[in-house]
């Protein structure tokens, strides 16, 4: 149902959640606050624009349970395994920037997600090579024991992959 047609329709409703935080929904939520008097608040999962939550009614986001170091590893090897299907090649940047980026890896810095990345490829989880003879990439190294006792049990109950 769109929300417009929502807040016409349905005037007896005074709150509404919206599980989304990106900066696309800032005219809905302005809308349903000043036009209709309605209460709006943001439930997503970060990161939200920091936009979108200075016009909702109210901000609280939904964040995922903290994951030790043996954990972020391994849903990072469960999304390079993943990635693997889709790209011909992911580089160091973009497996750093992922780390970073993902909700599932609790939003760490650049830096740490640099460092992350640099600690699996010293533990052997990821191995570079050239890709197309001229570009560095970097790969799940498939035949270490780690990876390979991950890949074939199914992912733990609650996760994403």
């Amino acid at each position: 149902m769109d929300v417009v047609e929502c807040l016409l329709e349905r005037p007896n409703i005074g709150t509404y959640v919206l599980m989304a935080g990106d900066r696309d929904f800032i005219k809905m939520t302005t809308l349903a606050r000043n036009r209709f008097n309605k209460r709006v608040t943001i439930s997503a999962v970060p990161p939200i624009s920091l936009d979108l939550s200075a016009v909702a009614t109210d901000c609280d986001p939904f964040l995922l349970p903290p994951l030790d170091d043996e954990r972020r590893r391994d849903e990072l090897i469960r999304k390079t395994e993943l990635l693997d299907k889709f790209r011909p090649s992911i580089s160091r940047s973009y497996l750093s920037d992922t780390a970073a980026a993902d909700p599932e890896f609790e939003f760490m810095s650049p830096q740490e997600g640099c460092d992350f990345v640099s600690a699996a490829i010293a533990e052997g989880i990821f191995e570079n090579y050239l890709y197309s003879g001229k570009y560095k990439a970097l790969k799940l190294n498939r035949s270490h024991p780690h990876v390979v006792q991950l890949l074939s049990t199914s992912a733990p109950e609650g996760r994403r992959t």
